[in-house]
């Protein structure tokens, strides 16, 4: 009897002894609530202060590799550079053509066409440029301000060419550097090297003098007349000239300033920051609304200068 009374006194205890353990559910529930309230802070502080690198928006940095690094012949940021804030940008954007003097200096020159106009007529707009106190600044530069803000100039221009002809090289480069002024060439790719056209190493040149590259596409097709050739006109043309030329082509020039939705998605989801038109929107001050068609004003050959410049900001 004493023998089964112990054993069951044993028991009891055990059992009790048993009671005082935290059942396990208790503490896993509390760690899970804990886990998610660090989450939460930890995904909140994210949206308050971004990483360095985050997805959606990059920082500044990460657009260094866009603008190749400038030799001492490019205009440097000075004492009139002032800090310019994101978002909107008061610059104009000048597209010319064909530069030339004589027929031979161009495939196809004709002297009465708009769109063509000789070397002494642009020396005079770039001289009108500068006596009004207008600096040069890149693309990227226009860009990065556009969607970060940035070092800019009182009064800057965006100086454009879309052509493939040599007589960018051999006629415009020198008047622009003359000035101290670069500019940015969008290229036909299929052009290149052919007769009375840009070589790599003329454009190469060009670069490290501060110039910069775009794509006008792989032959220069409206987009808009045919979908079927926009991957070869818009992404294969970009590759190419990144392979040619070694430096990122990251702005696209529609060919005939056409372009429609179906491009737009395109172009900004196939490796382009921004893209340029024609005057579509009737102004020179850019917003981040209209990135991917960047207005430009048009320069032909029967304009005068002071009749450009009086129609600048």
């Amino acid at each position: 009897m004493r023998r089964i009374m112990l054993t069951i006194l044993l028991g009891l205890v055990l059992a009790g002894c048993a009671g005082q353990n935290i059942p396990t559910g208790v503490p896993h529930e509390r760690y899970t609530e804990a886990v998610k309230t660090v989450v939460v802070q930890l995904t909140q502080n994210a949206l308050l202060t971004p990483s360095v690198t985050p997805t959606s928006t990059p920082e500044p940095t990460s657009t260094i590799t866009l603008t190749p690094e400038p030799s001492p012949t490019v205009p440097s940021p000075t004492a009139t550079w002032s800090y310019h804030t994101r978002g909107t940008v008061e610059a104009p954007i000048l597209v010319y053509y064909h530069i030339a003097d004589e027929a031979s200096d161009y495939a196809g020159f004709n002297p009465e066409a708009v769109e063509q106009i000789s070397s002494a007529v642009l020396q005079q707009h770039m001289t009108a440029l500068r006596e009004k106190g207008y600096d040069s600044i890149t693309m990227d530069t226009l860009i990065n301000t556009l969607l970060y803000g940035s070092e800019m100039p009182a009064k800057p221009v965006v100086i454009t060419f879309d052509s493939t002809s040599e007589g960018i090289y051999s006629k415009a480069f020198p008047v622009l550097q003359a000035q101290g002024y670069i500019g940015m060439v969008f290229l036909t790719v299929q052009d290149i090297g052919k007769e009375g056209m840009l070589t790599v190493d003329q454009i190469k040149e060009m670069i490290q003098a501060g110039w910069s590259v775009g794509s006008h596409g792989m032959y220069g097709r409206d987009l808009t007349a045919d979908h079927s050739t926009i991957s070869e006109e818009i992404s294969t043309s970009r590759l190419q000239l990144e392979e040619l030329l070694g430096v990122p082509v990251t702005v696209f020039s529609y060919p005939y300033g056409r372009t429609d939705d179906v491009i737009l998605t395109r172009i900004s989801t196939w490796g382009y920051t921004a893209a340029v038109g024609l005057h579509w929107y009737d102004s020179t001050t850019h917003t981040t609304d209209y990135i991917y068609y960047l207005s430009r004003i048009e320069i032909r050959n029967d304009g005068s200068a002071d009749g450009i410049i009086s129609n600048l900001p």
